[in-house]
């Protein structure tokens, strides 16, 4: 399997793509089992780019195949924080579990997820438009409300 990286933005704010499902939580978790030895492969090129706990957009490429990560570290650290993300009248809420000191927003078609640590993650989907989020002080909001407060 190859495996590689790319940092490309560092900013606080960002767009994630319509009508697509994603999944919101630690990074970390994505890489155990047969994807664990590209933990510390990730981490290095955060470190590498300047964003270990920052803001950034990655793509992760596995086997030619690019998966978007959007990443920010959280203001306290590591612990439980709680997410909820409207998308007309349906609310998608949850508790991320944080144990690397980072949040990340990934596609649920990206094939190293541990199905054993789903509960880790909350499920959501963006509505019919593009949607901007914001990072301030480790917290996420779209369009202004808050998605998660660390």
């Amino acid at each position: 399997m190859k495996f590689s990286v790319d940092v490309s933005t560092t900013y606080p704010s960002f767009m994630i793509p319509p009508k697509q499902e994603f999944w919101f939580g630690d990074p970390s978790y994505v890489f155990q089992g047969d994807f664990e030895p590209f933990w510390n492969g990730f981490r290095e090129a955060l470190l590498e780019a300047g964003c270990e706990h920052g803001n950034a957009y990655t793509e992760v490429i596995i086997d030619g195949t690019r998966y978007p990560i959007w990443i920010a570290g959280t203001r306290k650290g590591n612990g439980s924080f709680p997410f909820s993300w409207k998308v007309g009248a349906k609310i998608y809420a949850g508790c991320a579990v944080v144990e690397a000191g980072m949040l990340a927003i990934l596609p649920t078609n990206y094939p190293g997820f541990n199905r054993q640590n789903d509960c880790r993650y909350v499920p959501f989907r963006t509505g019919r438009q593009a949607t901007r989020i914001e990072i301030r002080d480790g917290s996420w909001y779209s369009d202004r409300a808050p998605v998660c407060v660390t």
